[in-house]
This record gives structure tokens, sequence and C-alpha cells, in this order.
């Protein structure tokens, strides 16, 4: 299966990938310019990515986001990070 992988880079992201290319799948990257050489670059700020490069896949992963281990978690740290 061809696979896109969102949040490569983090500690689940990089499990996944050893995860599934042991088990025969072709795994892509998603990365964002500031992050390095990736196989489908994407720029949310700046709303650009890499239409033809999203041909063939037959599954995308999300795992980019807040990084769940960056502290503790409560409604304070909520409302500050978030606004709500």
């Amino acid at each position: 299966m061809n696979i896109l992988l969102s949040g490569s880079s983090g500690l689940v992201g990089r499990a996944r990938i050893v995860f599934l290319t042991t088990k025969e799948h072709v795994v892509k990257r998603l990365l964002r310019p500031q992050s390095g050489r990736g196989d489908v670059r994407w720029d949310p700020d700046r709303g650009m990515v890499e239409i033809e490069s999203l041909e063939g896949f037959e599954a995308v992963v999300h795992l980019a986001g807040e990084n769940i281990a960056s502290g503790r978690w409560n409604a304070a740290i909520h409302s500050a990070k978030f606004g709500r």
C-alpha cells in the first residue's frame, strides 16, 4: 500500500514508518519546507502543497499537531494555547 504520512518526525511518526515499511508498505513523508527534505512538500502558512505529488496514495495518516509530551495538559494550559 502507498501511504502518505504527516508528523513523521515525531515519536509516533518515526515508529509508524518503521512498522509500515517492515510490512512492505511504501511510506512517503509530508514535510514543511523548514523540516528538511521530504517526499511531499507542503507549506500551510502559504496554503501551498505539491498537488501533483499527492497522486497514487491509498491512505493518509495524519499525525501532525500539538506535541502531547510538551507538558501537562489541563484546562488552563489549553486556554492559554488555544484561546478557549
